[in-house]
């Protein structure tokens, strides 16, 4: 009974708290950071604890604080990285214990960890490959692998951007946990024999007749006669098509006249390209004259 008694009243005095704090800082601070002037906050004499010795018990593996004897400053004992400590807690949060030697004293210190911006979003993959039907109807939707930033708050990952591509469109889903689940969305149909080139091309007035001065291409991913592709001038003026030849075959733009810089120097055809099916694309060759010195001073 006595035994009892005795662990009853050592229970008794150590599960008395004679102080509690609570601080907060943010993760990477580095080693030796302030936390908390901890002396103070409890009202305690800091000559009488060098006495008789004061000391952190931390709840975790790791010593992430530490006590500064000389000024009674509770600080980081090394730098803390909340992702790595805390990965799958909202709210990270260290406990501790300051202890007072030769006493049945300890004060629980809690400090909460909070984040800052240390990481930026991103894919498990870089590049990811699509395989999309040329016959899919506008408004289909692709969804996508949803982008991973370790940060919380404010500073985890809050919304996506598509660039580069006027066949697509992006939709952001919201999941059950308020997560955002990105979808690309075919806004434009596809036409995978689409060219739409323009071609530029600067020559001399003095260029030989006959001389090839651009070559229109155009490609049909089809068999047969399906893919056979032929060329023709679709809008041009008469003028032009008197100085321009377009070989239908080969798409070969060939010069049928000498050039004048001084009668036109600037000329723009609309060539079309079909194939054995009746389908079609234009595209612009734009031809630049430049001058020579070719005419003599007159008096």
């Amino acid at each position: 009974r006595q035994r009892a008694l005795l662990w009853g009243i050592l229970l008794a005095a150590w599960e008395a708290v004679w102080g509690q704090l609570r601080y907060s800082v943010p993760e990477e601070l580095p080693k030796g950071s302030f936390v908390g002037d901890v002396v103070k906050d409890l009202g305690l004499q800091l000559p009488a604890l060098g006495d008789r010795g004061v000391r952190i018990v931390s709840e975790s593996r790791n010593q992430f604080l530490a006590l500064n004897g000389k000024t009674g400053y509770l600080v980081t004992a090394e730098r803390i990285d909340r992702e790595q400590l805390c990965r799958l807690v909202e709210k990270c949060v260290l406990r501790c214990e300051l202890i007072v030697d030769g006493e049945m004293k300890f004060y629980e210190i809690e400090v909460e960890i909070t984040d800052i911006n240390d990481n930026a979003p991103s894919f498990a993959e870089a590049e990811i490959e699509l395989r999309i039907s040329e016959m899919t109807a506008p408004g289909a939707r692709f969804p996508l692998t949803e982008a991973h930033d370790p940060d919380a708050g404010r500073n985890s990952l809050q919304s996506y951007e598509l660039s580069g591509d006027e066949h697509f469109s992006l939709a952001v889903q919201a999941g059950p946990g308020g997560d955002q689940r990105p979808e690309l969305v075919l806004a434009k149909a596809l036409d995978r024999e689409g060219g739409g080139s323009e071609y530029t091309v600067r020559v001399p007035e003095d260029v030989p007749v006959g001389s090839v001065l651009v070559t229109v291409t155009a490609t049909d991913a089809d068999e047969g006669l399906y893919g056979h592709v032929k060329y023709s001038l679709k809008k041009v003026s008469d003028m032009a098509s008197d100085i321009f030849h377009l070989d239908s075959e080969t798409g070969a733009i060939t010069l049928l006249r000498s050039l004048d810089f001084e009668e036109g120097n600037y000329y723009e055809l609309e060539v079309q390209a079909h194939d054995g099916g009746g389908l079609f694309d234009t595209s612009k060759a734009t031809i630049t004259i430049t001058d020579v010195n070719d005419n003599v001073p007159e008096i």
